[in-house]
């Protein structure tokens, strides 16, 4: 079982949305074990609003970013990385970009 929290998921329904063998997304294969992030989104006076949790992958594109959750889900935001945390908040905080500027 993956666990994040005190909230549960099961390892055998995440790896098939995320395009994964079952033992490599639970850490049976001695490979990973999964870390989801919540992503925010920081306006231009640094204000942060939540806008996915449970974000299992991130892919580039040319002006923003596609965020896709643990069960498949998928939106877009427009951004650049502004700060990530991988250890103590799990969390990716995105910057809005200024008009006319990318």
């Amino acid at each position: 079982m993956i666990k994040r929290g005190k909230t549960g998921y099961n390892c055998g329904r995440a790896a098939p949305a995320l395009g994964l063998s079952e033992a490599r997304v639970c850490g049976r294969d001695g490979g990973v074990h999964m870390c989801l992030s919540n992503v925010y989104y920081s306006d231009l006076e640094g204000k942060r609003t939540e806008i996915m949790r449970e974000v299992a992958r991130m892919e580039a594109r040319s002006n923003g970013y596609l965020l896709i959750g643990l069960l498949g889900e998928e939106k877009f935001v427009e951004g650049h990385i502004e700060e990530v945390d991988f250890v103590d908040q799990h969390s990716v905080v995105l910057k809005q970009i200024r008009p006319g500027k990318s």
